[in-house]
Order: structure tokens, then C-alpha cells, then sequence
């Protein structure tokens, strides 16, 4: 019976498990979740970066477009007279001076060359300085794109970093520039008004503030055309060439792609520049804008993976043990549940199973005896497939019948007969193995099936019980004592049908009764009660032997044969014997003589036994041993003793084979036989003299055939 405390346990112990795993992937999954949500977060706030840069573009385009547009730069451009363009540059310096985001506010001429120009002392400063020494443009890229823009239009460039007399400011000053185009009515350029917008205060507000969680990380800006930017420790720095911008093991990558609504190198007309409130343009204004925008912006944020561990634990690591408690406890309490549902399923299956079983034996087992009745055997003798006509001789059938069984009755009872019958089963029932079958076949009629036997033992097993039974005292029903007897007919299924084996057993038990009753008779037909014996021919079996699976027949070839056999590995007796054939092997092979062993035990014995014989004696043994673990051999030369029938309580090792010796000549005749007791040693001397006797009367008689 199943104990519920290992049942529970077990499931306790897989809820336990499950639990764990439960924890492990739900640890996993908020992770996961955080990579997926911090992925989110970053594109949702470089997304709403993205619209305030647009933005910050297009007042950088109004403010350039107010000025392109106020007649005093026009005079200025036009007179060149210093009142004028001092007075111009004092409006220009306050609107520097008004807005921090521009890091120069310039007028150039036509050529490109600097009228005026206002410049931030640095990058941190709120200082303005009108400059002295101006610098000619004209080379720029953005001047030679402003150039080429027809009337009313504005030209937006790319971020790049600020240069001065052609070289790169340090440290690195993302920059774009808004460059607006100043005409007369007529369409003369008279030059263009320039404002360096300062993008790097801008983006590294956004840059700042993407994780406010973690603080070190890069942000990275990057296109193939235009180079790339980077900003790392709170600097911008610049590449004019794209990074590497593949995942690396030592950082966790997140990349995030905007698409823009413009095309790079098309124009976009913005509507209604004058909604702004700038003055001196109308509204509904149409105005060209020419930009540098490229399609997609592509942004990688690399995050250390230290960092993102700091960042992982204060966001997912913090509730771990909260989290595995509650998953514990619901997987140890539905591990319960399973249990009391695994205790109650197995409670409802063993008593289904017990009613099926107990129903099974009332209808299998005789009502009286408890032994097998008729359905019983029919059912059992199913297993040993008696009813498909298979050859099957290892099966034997004992019918037995209790001697003058009716004269008990009428002398002591039927209540007598029933206790006689009910002492006889368990009698019987102890000399049985559970391989074999007993069944009450109607009366005072027994069967009985014996698996795996020859006739001789089926014979001398019948024998048992009929002197078992003869010797025993049975007791009646007032307490007397009485005494019976047996008749058994045994016989062999010989045609594998189980109806046949039981014709010809009944057949030998009427002859038993017929000869006087209390014997065995065997039922003769198709059996040789005789082993092998003198002048008989060695069958050419097929036997396992440490040396491979070998032929009788073909191992001896047209040699002699001499076998002996040895009832068990590793006695002190058999293991002399072994070691003194082996040293005999040129006595053998001057007689052309093979020699074979064989023993009840099984191969991995037989080697070992063979190593121990070579290490102890001094000599190998060069001779197959057969494995006879099945007594196949033993029983066909009739090496067993009179009880070798092995019941229940005993093994294959105690059958306690006799010791024999078997000479066969070339025509694999049997010339001699002898047998020892299983105690008692063998005289090789005297074997090799018989079989000297034997090989020049072989000789003599193959001379008188030949003449």
C-alpha cells in the first residue's frame, strides 16, 4: 500500500522545484520586462527630443527669416556705411545677447564674406562679443548651398561641429546653422544672414535626462553621411566617419530609430511662418525650407553592464524575496492539492484494482482448495501459449488422482473428503514452484503444469509427490488420523496443444490405476525415458561458453571429445581439476583430444574463475567452459540427482549436478561415461587410460573394417 507522507513529500518537493523554476522565470520575464520597458521609455522621450529639435529648427528659421527681412540689414548690405551697420550690429548683439541657444549671429555679403558677427565668449557663457577680425565663408558648404537657393527660401544644415579659420573647435560644439538668403525686389543677392544654433546644450538636456536612474551611459547619434556623434561624460565628441555601432558583451544595447517626415536634399514648404508674430511678414507666407535632414535618425544607447546591474537591482531586485515567497507558497500549496488528488486517485485505483483482483480469484481459484479451478488454468495456461499448436516439449502435465477416494467418503464423510482435499492442495502446494500450476480439475482430480522439464524430471517430480503424499498423515474431521495415496499420469506437450498433453496423461493415469494404483506412469509416446547413452550420437547442440558461442559437433571436428562437467565455480576440487587438465594439454593433444568444461554458473564466473586458476596455479586454461545456467545440458546427460527439480526455496546453484565424464570418438559417438559424486574428486590418470583402451579398440575395429 501506497504511505501518503512519501506521497506528499514527493510533491512537495516538485512544488518546491517548481516554485524555484517559477521564481527563476518569472525573474527572467521582469528582465525582461525592464529591457522592454526601458526600451520604451527611451524611444517615447527621443521621440518627443525629436519633436522639440524640430522646433527648435524652425524658430532658428523665423528668426533668421525676421532678419533677412528688416530693411536695416538690407541698408547695411546696400550703403556699407559704418552709421548704418554699427546701428545693425547694435539690434543684432541684443537679440545675441536675448537668445542664449545661438553661439554666433552673423551678416554676410554676397561673396560670403562677414559684415558683422557676434560670437559667445564659450560654450557655458552668457557673454557676447561683437568680433574684430572677420573671416571669409565663402569655401563653407553652407554658403555655397544658400547660394544655390532661389528667393524666399531658408537653408537648415546638418549637426556638425563649429570650426574657426578651418579648424575644429575643442572640445567638440554641436552645431547646425540656419542660413537665410537676403534679396531685393529685383532678386539681387545682397548676402545672408547666419545663426550658429548652440544643438549641444539642447541634446545634452535630452541626454541627461533619458535614465535618470542611470548615471553613465552614451548616447550616440550616427549616419553613415554625416558622421557621428557621441556623448560620453557629459561631452559631446564628434567622428566624421560612422562608429562601430554593433551590441558589445560589456554593455547592454538599446537602439532606437526615428523616421523623419522630410527627405534629405528635397525642400518642405512651411505654411503660415507669420502666425508666429514675427513682424513685417504676412501671414499665409510661403517659405521654402532646404534641409539637410536626413530620412531616418538612428540613435544607440550603450549602457555598461555594471551600471545596468546598479540599475536592474533598485528596479527589479528589490521585490526578489517578496516575489519568491508568494511564488513558493503557491507552488507548495498546489503541490498539496496535487498530493491529496494523487492520494485520493491511488486510494480509488488500488480498490478498484483489489475488487478486480479479488474477483479474479473467485472465479480462478477453486471454492475449496483455493488452488487454481478449470477457468483459472485455461487463463494461465494462455501465458505459456498452449493453444497455438507451438511445439513446446519443456511443458509437462501431471493428472493425479487420489486413490479409492470414495471409500473415504462413505467410511468418514464427505466433511472428511473435503479436509482431505484441503490438506492435500497445501501439501502439494509447497512442493511447487511459481512457475508452475496447480489446479483442481473436478473431485479428487489434480493438475499440474511443470515449465521448463524433461521427461525424466517430470517423471521423477511426479515421484516426489506421490511419496510426499504417501508418507504424510492427514487428519479427518473427529481428529483421526488416515492415510492416502496417489496415481499420476504425466506426459509431455509434445504437439504444444494443451488438450492433447492432457489425452495422454489421462491415458498413463488409467494405466497406473490399472497396474495396481499409488505410481507414476509416463506416458511413453514420442519420449525416451533414457539420456545419452553408450553408442548414442552427440547432437550437434549450439552452447554458450566463455569462449563464444560454439557447436558440439563442429568444435570437435574429427577429433575426440572429452567433457566433464563441475557443479560449481570456484570450489577448492573443481578448481584442481581445471588446473590439472590444463597442465595435461599435451597428454591431450598427443591423442588428438579436445577437452570441454562446463558449470551450472554463468560466463562472467567462468572468466573470473579462469584468471584465478592462472594467477594461483601457475597455468592458463585454454579450454572453453560451457555456461549451463539453464541445466539444458545437465539434464540431457542425466547429471542431475533424483530431486534436481528445483522448487521455490532453492537456486540453479543448488542443483548440485553430479560430476561426469563423457568420451566421444571422431564419429561423435558416446564410448564411455562415468560419474562421480558431487563431493568426490576425478583420476585424470585413470580417464587417460580408459581413453587409451578406448582409441586402440577404435583403432582395431577401423583395421578390421578396412580389411
Amino acid at each position: 500500500m501506497t504511505r501518503p507522507i512519501p506521497v506528499i513529500l514527493y510533491c512537495l518537493l516538485l512544488g518546491f522545484i517548481m516554485g524555484v523554476l517559477g521564481y527563476i522565470y518569472d525573474l527572467n520575464n521582469r528582465y525582461a520586462e525592464l529591457k522592454r520597458y526601458t526600451a520604451t521609455l527611451l524611444e517615447l522621450e527621443l521621440e518627443d527630443a525629436f519633436v522639440a529639435y524640430r522646433q527648435f529648427n524652425q524658430d532658428a528659421v523665423q528668426h533668421a527669416i525676421f532678419f533677412a527681412s528688416v530693411p536695416l540689414v538690407e541698408r547695411a548690405l546696400q550703403e556699407s556705411e559704418p552709421r548704418v551697420i554699427n546701428q545693425l550690429a547694435g539690434f543684432m548683439g541684443r537679440f545675441a545677447q536675448l537668445y542664449g541657444r545661438y553661439s554666433q549671429v552673423r551678416l554676410l555679403d554676397a561673396n560670403g564674406f562677414e559684415v558683422i558677427r557676434f560670437d559667445r565668449s564659450s560654450a557655458s557663457s552668457d557673454e557676447v562679443l561683437r568680433a574684430q577680425i572677420l573671416q571669409d565663408k565663402s569655401s563653407r558648404d553652407y554658403i555655397q548651398r544658400a547660394k544655390a537657393l532661389p528667393a524666399g527660401s531658408v537653408y537648415v544644415g546638418p549637426l556638425t561641429p563649429n570650426q574657426e579659420n578651418g579648424e575644429l573647435v575643442e572640445p567638440h560644439e554641436a552645431t547646425f546653422r540656419v542660413v537665410a538668403p537676403i534679396d531685393t525686389a529685383d532678386g539681387t543677392r545682397l548676402g545672408y544672414f547666419v545663426l550658429n544654433a548652440r544643438a549641444g546644450d539642447f541634446l545634452s538636456t535630452v541626454a541627461r535626462n533619458l535614465l535618470p536612474e542611470v548615471t553613465d551611459y552614451d548616447l550616440i547619434l550616427f549616419d553613415d553621411r554625416l558622421g557621428t556623434w557621441r556623448f560620453s561624460q557629459e561631452e559631446w565628441f564628434y567622428s566624421s566617419t560612422a562608429v562601430d555601432h554593433e551590441p558589445t558583451g560589456d554593455t547592454v544595447n538599446f537602439a532606437v530609430t526615428l523616421a523623419s517626415d522630410t527627405e534629405s536634399g528635397n525642400s518642405q514648404k512651411v505654411e503660415e511662418v507669420g502666425r508666429m508674430g514675427l513682424a513685417n511678414l504676412e501671414a499665409n507666407t510661403a517659405v521654402h525650407i532646404a534641409t539637410d535632414f536626413v530620412q531616418d535618425i538612428n540613435f544607440l544607447i550603450k549602457i555598461p553592464v555594471d551600471a545596468w546591474n546598479v540599475y536592474q537591482t533598485a528596479s527589479v531586485d528589490s521585490l526578489n524575496s517578496q516575489r519568491m515567497v508568494t511564488i513558493l507558497s503557491r507552488a507548495l500549496s498546489a503541490s498539496l492539492l496535487l498530493a491529496m488528488a494523487t492520494l485520493l486517485y491511488i486510494k480509488r485505483l488500488k480498490a478498484k484494482h483489489q475488487e478486480h483482483k479479488e474477483l479474479s480469484r473467485k472465479i480462478e481459484s477453486d471454492h475449496l482448495t483455493g488452488v487454481l479451478s478449470r477457468a483459472g488454468l485455461d487463463a494461465r495456461l494462455e501465458r505459456f501459449g498452449t493453444s497455438d499448436g507451438q511445439n513446446r516439449p519443456s511443458l509437462a502435465l501431471c493428472v493425479l488422482d487420489i486413490d479409492h477416494f470414495k471409500a473415504i467418503n462413505d467410511q468418514y464423510g464427505h466433511s472428511t473428503g473435503d479436509m482431505v482435499l484441503v490438506q492435500l492442495a497445501k501439501l502439494l502446494n509447497g512442493e511447487l514452484r511459481d512457475t508452475d500450476l496447480f489446479a483442481r480439475w473436478g473431485g479428487e482430480e489434480f493438475l499440474i503444469v511443470l515449465h521448463g522439464v524433461s521427461p525424466q524430471v517430470a517423471y521423477k517430480v511426479a515421484e516426489r509427490y506421490r511419496r510426499v503424499v504417501e508418507q504424510f498423515t492427514f487428519t479427518g474431521e473427529a481428529g483421526g488420523a488416515l492415510k492416502i495415496t496417489l496415481s499420476l499420469g504425466v506426459a509431455m506437450f509434445n504437439s504444444g496443444l494443451f488438450e492433447d498433453a492432457f489425452t495422454a496423461a489421462d491415458q498413463a493415469l488409467y494405466k497406473a490405476k490399472n497396474a495396481g494404483r499409488n505410481q507414476v506412469c509416463l506416458h511413453e509416446q514420442g519420449v525416451s525415458l533414457q539420456s545419452i547413452g553408450l553408442g548414442d550420437t552427440l547432437p550437434n547442440l549450439e552452447v554458450l561458453t566463455d569462449r563464444g558461442t560454439l557447436r558440439l559437433r563442429e568444435y570437435m571436428g574429427t577429433s575426440w571429445l572429452v567433457l566433464f562437467s563441475h557443479p560449481k565455480d570456484f570450489t577448492p576440487v573443481c578448481t584442481t581439476e581445471l588446473a590439472v587438465v590444463a597442465r595435461r594439454a599435451k597428454d591431450w593433444e598427443v591423442r588428438n583430444t579436445k577437452v570441454i568444461a562446463l558449470s551450472v554458473d554463468g560466463l562472467g564466473a567462468h572468466q573470473q574463475w579462469k584468471d584465478d586458476i592462472q594467477a594461483l596455479a601457475g597455468c592458463a586454461v585454454d579450454y572453453p567452459i560451457i555456461a549451463d545456467t539453464e541445466l539444458d545440458l545437465a539434464k540431457l546427460f542425466d547429471m542431475l540427482p533424483e530431486d534436481a527439480y528445483i522448487t521455490n526455496e532453492r537456486t540453479v546453484e543448488e542443483a548440485q549436478t553430479v560430476r561426469g565424464v563423457f568420451i566421444f570418438a571422431p564419429d561423435a559417438r558416446l564410448q564411455a561415461s562415468l560419474m562421480y559424486p558431487m563431493s568426490v574428486g576425478r583420476n585424470f590418470d585413470d580417464i587417460t587410460r580408459l581413453l587409451d583402451a578406448l582409441q586402440a579398440r577404435w583403432r582395431d575395429s577401423d583395421s578390421a573394417a578396412k580389411r
